[in-house]
């Protein structure tokens, strides 16, 4: 989020699960320091042991295969539609951050990949979901007894 603080000043404010940070300063200077910014949360996520948050691409999303994808009834909450895609046969495979992604979008309720990310943690932290690692990518998939 940014916030203009006056002539050509902006505020960057980045929150974080358990942290804020903020930065200010010309546009120009902000843009140029994004990629020192980024570099610096994840040192943050890393020594306070924070799980990062894999952001698909738009071609990862866009090349999942979507054919299985069940139709759901949309909410306006993240987590209760992410809680009835893997209510169906759909979730009882591990599926991806990308594959959600998608079920999502062709529900017609597309969402930001952190927003996602962190309904799929919260629902692993309660004990909804469950997530592996394959190759380098999270998975999740519903537990057979969790309703």
């Amino acid at each position: 989020m940014s916030q203009r603080e006056g002539p050509g000043k902006f505020t960057l404010k980045i929150i974080g699960t358990n942290y804020e940070l903020m930065t200010s300063g010309e546009l120009e200077e902000l843009e140029a320091q994004l990629d020192r910014i980024y570099a610096f949360v994840e040192t943050i996520n890393t020594r306070f042991g924070v799980e990062s948050t894999e952001i698909p691409t738009e071609d990862e999303i866009s090349s999942v295969v979507s054919e299985d994808v069940p139709a759901i009834k949309p909410t306006r909450s993240t987590t209760e539609n992410i809680r009835l895609l893997f209510n169906t046969d759909w979730g009882k495979k591990p599926r991806s951050l990308a594959e959600v992604m998608k079920a999502l979008e062709i529900n017609a309720v597309p969402d930001k990949a952190p927003s996602v990310s962190i309904a799929l943690q919260r629902s692993v932290k309660a004990g909804i979901l469950r997530r592996i690692e394959k190759e380098g990518v999270y998975q999740y998939y519903k537990l057979p007894s969790a309703e």
